[in-house]
């Protein structure tokens, strides 16, 4: 039986060692659940006084702490049947202070066998400690709820780089493993990063590896091309982690992926590309401006068409390519607007080189960028246009011919009928005459009625000659030959005040025709240049051999191509004005005082070169002279099989022609053969529009070719200006006129070169090449 005074003390003293220096709350207890000592923190702590401490009951020190059911049933029951009780923790709501949590950890003091039994118990309240590590854990789970949601992938590193954790969406994205990757593994995932989708990352350009060296990351695009997928695009932000002493213990990045971000702006990049490939290659010209008429858009087409590039047309006002524009653009606007239709009309543009061409313009209201805007479309009705006068001139021509054709039917029929009454006529004045005594007064009024039948007759074969039905002997004749015979009798007709002048061509091929017809050919013609001529002058008959191609077929649509004679008569004289010209050949058609002529003589030409399957042009300017040309076909028939014609090598370069024309399609076929010939072509259809290119040129001009009569400035003046500005320019004159007659007027100085209208493209490139190479 052991002594329970001294046992207590004991046991008192024994605590008091253990417990003495623990700054926790402690108490031991002995096997009664007594107090036997307790700590100085325990009294501090649940306020117990210690006087009233020892040899109690711990139940009942009177501290409001123990009235804990659970407590109590624990020391009780459960302390004495265990040696021991590891965090053991009760909660209990406690009046006047609220809900406590309360950490025990209870064991038995070990002491010598058969010494009294003690235990030492730890009580904590952990409530405070409990809040805050709850506190934590959900914000914890409020972070890790927001890095699983937040819709970005987000990795977290050591300072090593080592990927410690990341969410779902990062995972999937990179094809992680579902717990986090030592570095040597995630090492074979950042070769995935790629600088432009070929070219692999290097590791320090990596946006994690760039916030592990305390970069701050904002939107860094990168490219992920992983084995097993299509590359894909991501935009990154990151940041390292630190302590509070800014020391980097990690990293963070947020990627977002933006492939299909990246898709649609390359969909929408190569729809631009479309659609502004379709506008740089339509034909028309794409013109944007504002209400001010100030460019805001050109395509490729309105830079073509103007002359301009881009940028200066976009410095520009619509007035300056449009001038008369400017007032009806902003009221077809309105209109187009209050429509809600397209507008469309015809205008004129004006190139940078000062030249004008034709468009036709569709004009729109649209909404650019917010604001109001007119989108006008010009296509180059140029060639149209062109095309439109030259069918116009064809018409023109058929409506000419076909009348003459009708007149000539109606002339021959009135001629034949006409023929015959005078038969009758003139038959019986003979024979009146006959029966009549010369002194009988009616034998003079018989006389004057039969003089009038014979010059009737000579009317009616005149009349007859245009319809084509007077009777004809075709022979074969050499004009070389036949020409020259009639001569003396031709300057006897014209007067000694016209000097004639005879140019024969060489080789000259033979033509079948009545020789009569030709003594009417150019005896009229002989009539007609003497008419004309009221002072001195000239008259030149010239003949060369001529092959007319299909080009200039299409100029004259009634001429046939093939070998032909041709027949010039010029003279110096007033000349005559379109209007004139258009009606010439008529019959009966004069521009001579009344009682001057008949109007046959030309209408007789004309009949007579039709007869013989010939065509007939007339050249004329008032005050420079007339030239008709008289194209016979080549005769083939001397027995001797139609020889074939010389393939001729057609000389070609590569200098720069200015080609100066006013009829627009003379000028396009210049322009087509000198280009054929390898030549650089500028066009000009006016003199004034040459003068502006020659001084924009920089005196890059080899040749000039110019027409010789036109309405503002003749050539020969036009070619003394640009010489000026470009002295070794070597000039080219060409005309519808014979040589000799432009020379008459002064136009041909020693040096300068000429060609005759029409020519081929070999005359052009041998006369070119002559002119160019001269010295």
């Amino acid at each position: 039986m052991v002594d329970s005074k001294l046992s207590r003390h004991e046991a008192r003293q024994y605590a008091e060692g253990i417990i003495s220096t623990s700054r926790e709350p402690l108490v031991v207890l002995d096997h009664d659940l007594k107090v036997i000592s307790a700590s100085r923190s325990f009294y501090k702590v649940f306020k117990v006084n210690p006087e009233k401490t020892e040899g109690r009951l711990f139940f009942d020190l009177g501290n409001k702490y123990w009235d804990i059911p659970e407590l109590r049933q624990m020391l009780e029951t459960l302390l004495p049947q265990k040696t021991s009780l590891e965090h053991y923790e009760v909660e209990q709501k406690i009046a006047d202070i609220g809900r406590r949590t309360m950490l025990l950890n209870a064991r038995e003091i070990q002491r010598k066998p058969g010494k009294e039994r003690l235990i030492l118990l730890a009580i904590a309240d952990i409530t405070e400690r409990k809040r805050i590590t709850e506190a934590i854990e959900n914000e914890r789970k409020y972070l890790s709820a927001v890095i699983e949601n937040i819709g970005a992938a987000i990795v977290i590193s050591d300072v090593e780089g080592r990927i410690n954790r990341f969410n779902e969406m990062a995972r999937l994205l990179h094809g992680l493993p579902e717990k986090p990757v030592p570095s040597d593994q995630w090492a074979r995932h950042y070769d995935l990063y790629q600088r432009d989708g070929i070219t692999p990352l290097p590791k320090e350009e990596i946006p994690l590896f760039r916030a592990l060296q305390g970069e701050r990351v904002r939107n860094a695009e990168i490219v992920i091309a992983p084995k097993h997928s299509h590359p894909y695009f991501l935009v990154c932000n990151g940041q390292a982690l630190t302590d509070e002493t800014g020391r980097i213990y990690g990293a963070i990045v947020a990627m977002h992926d933006i492939t299909e971000r990246k898709q649609a702006e390359e969909a929408l990049r190569e729809s631009e590309q479309r659609f502004q490939t379709l506008l740089e290659n339509l034909s028309g010209g794409i013109f944007v401006h504002d209400l001010d008429g100030m460019f805001l858009f050109v395509n490729e087409a309105a830079c073509r068409h103007t002359g301009y590039c881009r940028e200066e047309l976009l410095q520009m006002h619509v007035k300056d390519i449009e001038p008369a524009s400017v007032e009806r653009g902003a009221r077809l606007f309105w209109l187009s607007i209050e429509t809600g239709q397209s507008i469309s009309f015809d205008s004129m543009h004006i190139r940078k080189d000062g030249s004008a061409y034709d468009t036709e313009i569709h004009l729109n209201a649209i909404n650019l960028d917010g604001s109001p805007a007119i989108l006008r479309i010009a296509f180059d009705i140029s060639a149209r246009k062109q095309a439109e006068k030259k069918q116009e001139k064809l018409q023109a021509q058929l409506n000419r011919t076909q009348k003459m054709e009708s007149i000539g039917r109606l002339a021959g029929g009135v001629a034949h009928d006409f023929n015959n009454m005078l038969s009758i006529i003139n038959g019986y004045a003979e024979l009146t005459i006959d029966m009549i005594d010369p002194e009988d007064p009616l034998y003079g009024n018989i006389r004057e009625i039969y003089n009038a039948g014979k010059r009737s007759e000579e009317i009616v074969r005149q009349l007859l000659t245009y319809a084509r039905k007077q009777t004809a002997n075709p022979v074969q004749l050499d004009l070389k030959d036949t020409i020259p015979n009639m001569l003396k009798i031709l300057q006897c007709l014209i007067g000694e005040n016209i000097k004639l002048i005879w140019h024969s061509g060489n080789n000259l091929w033979p033509i079948k025709m009545d020789p009569s017809q030709l003594d009417q050919i150019m005896t009229n013609l002989a009539v007609n240049a003497r008419d004309a001529i009221s002072d001195v002058g000239k008259m030149v008959i010239e003949t060369k051999n001529i092959f007319i191609d299909e080009d200039y077929c299409r100029q004259y649509f009634y001429f046939v191509p093939g070998e032909y004679v041709m027949l010039a008569v010029s003279d110096t004289g007033c000349g005559m004005e379109k209007e004139v010209q258009d009606n010439l050949f008529e019959p009966f058609f004069t521009t001579k005082a009344f009682g001057k002529g008949t109007g046959l003589g030309l209408a007789t030409v004309y009949g007579i070169v039709k007869q013989n399957n010939g065509f007939i042009n007339v050249y004329s300017e008032p005050g420079v002279g007339t030239t008709f040309k008289i194209y016979l076909p080549r005769c083939r028939e001397s027995g001797l099989s139609p020889e074939k014609r010389l393939v001729v090598q057609i000389p070609e370069g590569s200098e720069t022609v200015l080609l100066v024309e006013d009829e627009p399609a003379i000028l396009q076929m210049g322009k087509s053969m000198l280009e054929n010939l390898g030549y650089t072509v500028l066009v000009a259809g006016n003199p004034n529009d040459a003068l502006a290119i020659a001084e924009e040129d920089d005196g890059e001009i080899d040749l000039l070719i110019t027409d010789v009569v036109m309405p503002e400035m003749n050539g020969r003046d036009l070619a003394s200006k640009i010489s000026a500005g470009i002295p070794r320019l070597k000039t080219l004159f060409m005309s519808g006129y014979t040589e000799d007659v432009i020379a008459h007027h002064g136009v041909l100085d020693e040096g300068v070169y000429f060609i005759q209208k029409p020519f081929s493209i070999q005359d052009l490139a041998a006369k070119v090449r002559e002119a160019i190479d001269q010295h």
